[in-house]
């Protein structure tokens, strides 16, 4: 059913994420590994994100991070009609046409926690498959009250295509 009907009436997504010791013989102390499903955006995700953390002082440490991530398009045959398996079969006369080739992405990023104040100031840079180029991201995170973060970041600093954002979001972990 998750396939079922057009993109406009498509709203669901599945996803998870699993945080697990690193691989000390290679150097990093956390991994964590991403799948999504997002029927809305017709496409899938897979990614897998590598750190080690190392403390500065009591109040201060650094986190290195490779993340590695790939993205599919989703194969979308149209409506399906209620009960019936969904097939993507094109007439026997229509032309053949090719799918989307999966979408490659590398992010390497380096992380200051100030521990006392809550706060966070990040750089890093990545690239994907999709326009093969280089981006620089800026970004800062502040511990407002107990799980509430306010995150700003300046991606592409200096271009004609930077981007800014402000977002304010909590994570609670049960």
């Amino acid at each position: 059913n998750f396939l079922r009907g057009t993109a406009s009436d498509r709203s669901s997504a599945v996803w998870g994420n699993l945080t697990m010791p690193g691989l000390r013989p290679l150097g990093f102390d956390k991994t964590s590994v991403e799948a999504r499903l997002d029927a809305a955006k017709d496409e899938g995700k897979f990614g897998a994100t590598l750190s080690r953390s190392m403390p500065i002082n009591e109040s201060l440490s650094v986190s290195l991070q490779n993340s590695y991530s790939v993205r599919q398009s989703l194969a979308s045959g149209g409506p399906a009609t209620s009960g019936a398996p969904l097939t993507i079969s094109p007439p026997a006369n229509a032309p053949a046409t090719a799918t989307a080739a999966p979408t490659w992405a590398l992010d390497q990023t380096v992380r200051l926690n100030v521990d006392p104040s809550g706060t966070t100031f990040s750089a890093g840079a990545g690239s994907s498959t999709a326009d093969a180029l280089w981006h620089n991201k800026l970004s800062m995170e502040q511990i407002l009250l107990g799980p509430l973060k306010l995150t700003t970041s300046v991606e592409d600093a200096g271009t004609t295509a930077t981007k800014k954002s402000i977002s304010a979001g909590f994570k609670r972990v049960w």
